[in-house]
């Protein structure tokens, strides 16, 4: 044969081998990018019915899937090839490149090469091969006697039933072959139970492959962590559309060429001596796999398979030309099928389960393979009236008839498959009968069944199947109800493909998704996140009903595994499930934040106010800078006794890198493993989401405890300022309670009360830079009670109801926490007839609940007068903007002090403005442009004109100021 091929077919170009991977990667990159883009659009467009959207964006995954995973495929036989060395002529260049490829599609590269050499050494060896063993009478657990026990005969009754075939045929195809090199299923079955093709020591790799097997599996785990790391970045959702399905597709693929082109009624197996490499080599058969697309995607690979395995190292791009050259010097012992794929795959599925071989005697064959006549060595030879087959075994013969044992088909060349239809009463099989296959359409013997039905080959028997089956039951219902979802929720939208609403939520600004279903489907609406129920209230009525008045039922959080769990070991009381350990962390905030303790921090407050409008005097233009310093040092000084005058302290960095981090693990749907958690069960060093957030969480412990031992020692010393740290110090009820718990109770202020504060600030700015008028009226009111020489004062704030009104409407015009944190129900709950099942998530949409008109009319508009001459409870006590129920802000009586402070001196000394550009055009800010990707949001960073009113209020402010620096020198 090899002399009638062109020596140039032998040639292998590293330049060709490489256009062609160039090519596939290319087609891979473009799908993805296209599909992305289509699916983007498709979540975009807006239909009369949304059935038809979904309907459309399905089509559209499944299409992909069905694609990427033929062109994986197509790339995984070029890895296939760079292990013949059929790539390049450059061994280094296949290795290398094949290392790569496979281990990008997740398949052990060396591990797989030396397995996969032995497979094409020795083909169609029953007792040396590596792939696809077919089980036979010692092996396989069959037996000719009929099942006695009851689930034998059940197992009997439905093991050919189509329905039954079908599932066993479709498991095959989707884990076939993962299952092959993680437990050697198909495989050799005299290799130890367990073999894999990970484990360098296994007896499928000699000693001096060892090394190369630990560099396939070091890959895969480079592989695995590069996976969860775009997981993170991207949400697991994405990484399943895009590459593990396609994934699963692609081993679909793999276990449908090796099946069918190694396996056929037309191909037999041999035992040592009847076999040699060419006809092991020419026990398999060309297909017109998928047609064009085999061709196209696939690379010839079951097109010109017959000529892979007689000269392994032909690249593909030559392999039809060998094809065509070496059917004219096989003859008949070339074997072509052009039967539809999924069609053959169902016949050859059914027709052929195990050969009949039992351990053969040692034999001799004569050369002629087509020819060959066996004679048994003198201690087995047949006793008289038998026929010696020739695979080497004994059949009797009666009345001159030859009992078929048990399913084979015999031919010289060697042990043929067969269905498996034969029970317990084997037909006879007349001699006449035994002409081997020639072609793929020329089955007509009969076929017979004995009795099982292996998924994989020879480790799936009667005993192992009833095993699984009574294991997965339990499983099954398990999961069924456990996907149950509960009845009679609020309505919502309908979920993605995957049944959940993940990819619908954006990571950021969640809350106008919220409020654009909240629109089609009323004012409360439900969604999933995993197996989560989501319920999201958006009207103030349904907000207070439920998470003020129904505080035993909606008080509690939803599990946090990110930021509760991993990030703050459950330390964080704003992250904490409703119990005694909150309820006692919540004791200690009460006792250092609530409403008459808060009047502690007046003299700070107004200092600290007196240097920030100070500071804005002399630099307006950083007023965003100058808010955050002031909240930063407001809350260090109630949890430490400390004031901050820098922010490039590295203490405060850290506090700053701290909150922030926490504060965005709050954000609905960033984190896959909060809507699954079964990702938990990931070996520990593998859970990617750990990695991040358990190195923060120690630089956390490490920063709050070293803050909290530096109040004990000033404590010892006779110099701490008063502080919660001090409080809980000298407060010995709190003696139980873990040095580690006392510093998160101390630094929970920071958490929240930075970010808060500081862009509400912002939000005042921008509302005075776009309503002047309110800016005038309030100015107005404080040059009545305050007069210009002097500032206002906490003494003030009785006297000043447009002032405060203003605070108010600065607080709900913008909420700066949308969402705010999520409740969880610990019950069963009715409201209005909808059903609110207990471990529920729900979220009071702040921004929408601040925009009732059914409480705020006009929204939109800024209107301070709303809150003036009242006698509605809602509006004279707002505390809306602070949270619900018993999970409110214990901080809320600081941070008013804070920002009435800061706005009613910021009236009294500054006018607001809009910027105007070069060309004399006023360039107003954009009031629904926010940026935070974290629980607490800010408005974009805008320009503004920030003047002082007159010279004698300059005056006024560095006198002020300079009396507030010297008195700040004891908190320093």
């Amino acid at each position: 044969m090899k002399a009638t091929l062109a020596p140039d077919i032998f040639h292998r170009s590293t330049t060709k081998s490489l256009i062609y991977l160039a090519r596939d990667i290319f087609m891979a990159s473009v799908l993805v990018f296209l599909t992305q883009l289509v699916d983007a659009a498709l979540l975009q467009a807006s239909a009369a019915n949304i059935f038809i959207l979904w309907t459309l964006r399905v089509i559209l995954w499944l299409v992909y899937w069905w694609i990427q995973g033929l062109v994986m495929t197509g790339l995984w036989v070029l890895g296939h090839d760079c292990g013949h060395g059929a790539f390049s002529s450059s061994n280094w260049i296949c290795d290398l490149t094949g290392f790569v490829i496979h281990t990008t599609l997740a398949t052990p590269y060396y591990s797989w090469k030396f397995t996969h050499a032995l497979h094409h050494r020795y083909h169609a060896h029953l007792d040396k091969d590596e792939h696809w063993i077919p089980p036979t009478r010692s092996t396989g657990d069959i037996s000719g006697t009929a099942p006695t026990s009851i689930i034998g005969k059940i197992w009997e009754a439905f093991e050919d039933t189509p329905v039954y075939l079908v599932t066993l045929l479709i498991l095959r195809q989707v884990i076939g072959f993962p299952v092959y090199l993680l437990f050697n299923v198909t495989g050799q079955p005299r290799y130890p139970r367990w073999t894999n093709h990970l484990n360098p020591w296994s007896v499928l790799f000699s000693k001096s492959q060892i090394g190369a097997v630990i560099a396939s599996d070091l890959g895969l785990t480079v592989l695995l962590s590069a996976i969860c790391y775009v997981a993170s970045r991207l949400t697991w959702i994405v990484v399943v559309r895009i590459y593990i399905i396609p994934w699963f597709f692609m081993s679909h693929w793999i276990t449908m060429i090796v099946f069918l082109q190694h396996t056929d009624p037309m191909l037999p197996r041999y035992r040592e001596m009847a076999w040699t490499y060419a006809r092991g080599a020419a026990s398999t058969v060309d297909r017109d796999f998928l047609g064009w697309q085999g061709r196209f995607f696939l690379h010839h690979i079951a097109h010109c398979h017959v000529v892979h395995h007689m000269f392994p190292k032909i690249p593909w791009y030559n392999t039809p030309r060998a094809t065509q050259a070496i059917r004219t010097v096989m003859g008949s012992h070339y074997h072509y099928c052009d039967s539809p794929t999924f069609k053959i795959l169902w016949n050859n599925f059914r027709q052929c389960q195990s050969v009949d071989a039992e351990e053969p005697c040692p034999s001799r064959i004569e050369q002629n393979p087509r020819h060959a006549t066996l004679e048994c060595l003198p201690d087995r030879r047949p006793a008289n009236g038998d026929l010696v087959g020739e695979d080497s075994v004994v059949y009797p013969v009666e009345d001159g008839v030859l009992r078929a044992s048990r399913g084979v088909h015999h031919t010289p060349e060697g042990l043929f498959m067969t269905s498996q239809r034969y029970k317990h009463d084997p037909p006879t099989l007349s001699p006449t009968d035994t002409k081997p296959l020639q072609n793929a359409d020329e089955r007509d013997v009969t076929l017979w069944d004995f009795g099982i039905k292996p998924i994989f080959g020879p480790l799936w028997t009667h005993s192992m199947a009833t095993q699984a089956a009574i294991v997965l039951l339990p499983l099954v219902i398990a999961a069924f109800v456990w996907h149950r979802k509960p009845q009679n929720l609020p309505p919502g939208p309908p979920s993605g493909i995957l049944g959940d609403h993940h990819l619908q939520v954006p990571d950021l600004e969640p809350y106008k998704k919220f409020a654009e279903w909240a629109k089609q489907y009323g004012p409360i609406i439900s969604f999933w996140f995993g197996r989560t129920p989501v319920i999201v209230l958006h009207s103030y009525q349904a907000a207070t009903d439920l998470l003020d008045k129904r505080g035993e039922v909606y008080s509690s959080r939803p599990r946090s595994i990110i930021g509760q769990e991993i990030l703050a070991d459950n330390m964080r009381i704003l992250g904490m499930a409703y119990g005694e350990k909150w309820r006692k962390m919540r004791k200690v905030q009460h006792s250092g934040l609530n409403e008459k303790y808060a009047l502690n921090y007046r003299e700070f407050q107004t200092l600290e106010s007196t240097i920030l409008i100070h500071e804005l005097y002399q630099n307006p233009n950083t007023f965003s800078a100058r808010f955050q310093r002031f909240a930063t040092s407001v809350v260090f000084s109630i949890s430490y006794g400390k004031r901050i005058v820098n922010m490039d302290d590295p203490m405060v960095k850290d506090s700053r890198e701290a909150a922030n981090a926490f504060g965005s693990t709050l954000v609905p749907g960033r984190y896959v493993v909060e809507s699954w958690p079964f990702l938990l069960w990931v070996p520990r060093p593998l859970q990617w989401f750990r990695w991040a957030q358990e190195r923060r969480r120690k630089l956390d412990i490490k920063l709050y405890v070293g803050l909290f031992d530096q109040v004990k020692r000033e404590m010892d010393e006779g110099v701490a300022k008063s502080s919660m740290s001090l409080q809980m110090c000298q407060d010995e009820s709190l003696a139980d309670m873990s040095e580690i718990e006392l510093a998160y109770s101390a630094a929970a202020p920071f958490t929240a009360g930075i970010g808060t504060v500081s862009s509400v600030l912002d939000v005042f700015v921008l509302a005075m830079t776009l309503h002047p008028e309110c800016t005038r009226r309030a100015q107005e009111e404080l040059d009545a009670v305050v007069g210009v020489s002097r500032m206002p004062t906490f003494e003030d704030e009785d006297s000043l109801p447009y002032t405060r009104a203003l605070v108010k409407e600065t607080l709900r015009w913008r909420p700066v926490a949308p969402t705010a944190v999520a409740h969880s129900t610990t019950a069963d709950d009715t409201y209005r007839g909808y059903h609110i099942p207990k471990g529920a998530t729900v979220y009071g949409n702040l921004h929408a609940i601040c925009h009732d008109e059914a409480v705020f009319p006009d929204p939109e508009n800024f209107m301070p007068e709303r809150f003036i001459g009242t006698q509605d409870p809602r509006l004279v006590n707002l505390e809306l903007p602070y949270g619900f129920g018993r999970r409110i802000c214990p901080g809320r009586h600081v941070a008013n002090q804070s920002l009435f402070i800061v706005i009613s001196r910021m009236l009294w000394s500054f006018n607001f403005s809009p910027y105007i550009d070069e060309s004399g055009k006023k360039i107003l800010p954009n009031p629904d442009v926010f940026t935070g990707g974290g629980l607490v949001r800010r408005p974009a960073p805008f320009k503004c004109h920030i003047l002082p009113r007159d010279s004698d209020i300059e005056k006024v402010i560095s006198a002020e100021a300079a009396q507030s620096t010297m008195s700040l020198k004891e908190w320093e």
